[in-house]
């Protein structure tokens, strides 16, 4: 990963910034930090200002990301409002969307996933800062293949690439 993409942080901020922050310690194989970035400070504000101009916060807060991940918890698929703004733009804008789940699965958690995400393409990785330098090196151009293609449904990585990935890592032991 030579250029550091911007990753704007879909995630409940209320419930899930224990794994955000862990989330932020993540560092790729090269020692270098993901360059993360998130509108946290906008879900205090929910009740505050009209939803319009919320949302015009958020997607202003958005535009300039490379990669939108979204942190994948338990309170998500309920969230009607901030979150779900989140995604709605990320897919209006095209923009590659990485679903991080915190539970681990390596797939969709049909349990916790937002219906938008279910019937959008997307990729599925879990809580694990190699699956994610993994995805963030090569989602962003299959995601245009895919869209190019016509391809509408979500993704995951095949156990041979997760194996692979953490043979890699046993190996430079």
């Amino acid at each position: 990963m030579s250029d550091l993409q911007k990753i704007y942080v879909a995630f409940d901020a209320v419930n899930d910034m224990a794994n955000y922050k862990k989330l932020t310690d993540f560092k790729m194989q090269d020692g270098r930090a993901f360059n993360f970035y998130n509108g946290a400070r906008f879900a205090k504000e929910l009740d505050k200002v009209s939803d319009d101009v919320l949302k015009a916060s958020i997607q202003e807060n958005m535009e300039e990301a490379d990669i939108i991940l979204v942190l994948l918890c338990k309170t998500v698929k309920s969230m009607r409002r901030f979150v779900k703004w989140q995604i709605e733009y990320a897919v209006s804008k095209n923009k590659p969307i990485i679903v991080m789940n915190n539970s681990r699965i390596r797939g969709m958690d049909l349990d916790i996933t937002p219906t938008i995400l279910k019937n959008h393409l997307s990729l599925f990785v879990p809580f694990d800062e190699k699956a994610l330098e993994l995805a963030c090196v090569y989602w962003p151009k299959s995601f245009k293949e895919h869209r190019a293609n016509g391809d509408k449904t979500p993704f995951r990585y095949d156990y041979e690439v997760y194996q692979q990935i953490y043979n890699e890592e046993e190996n430079n032991d």
